[in-house]
């Protein structure tokens, strides 16, 4: 296998590892379970990432020990939007 080859797929798999994304295609779900990452990393946005039909912008925040997720806005091509 080719590096560059290799390479591209390496960025989104640790992307999904150190953040703790886990799809479900069928279910048009993302579950974030026990994110991770560096100590001196305080925050972590993350935007446009696109789940199924719908684009979704994250936070990750690092206030302590513990990892914070918030959902910075949420747009479904329906023609609706959610921000909070």
């Amino acid at each position: 296998m080719p590096a560059a080859d290799m390479a591209s797929g390496l960025v989104p798999y640790l992307a999904a590892t150190v953040l703790g994304f886990e799809p479900d295609a069928f279910s048009k779900k993302l579950a974030i379970v026990r994110p991770r990452f560096p100590r001196h990393v305080h925050r972590l946005n993350v935007r446009g990432m696109r789940v199924g039909k719908a684009q979704i912008d994250l936070c990750f925040e690092r206030p302590g020990d513990d990892i914070d997720v918030q959902t910075v806005s949420l747009q479904v091509n329906c023609g609706s939007e959610v921000s909070r």
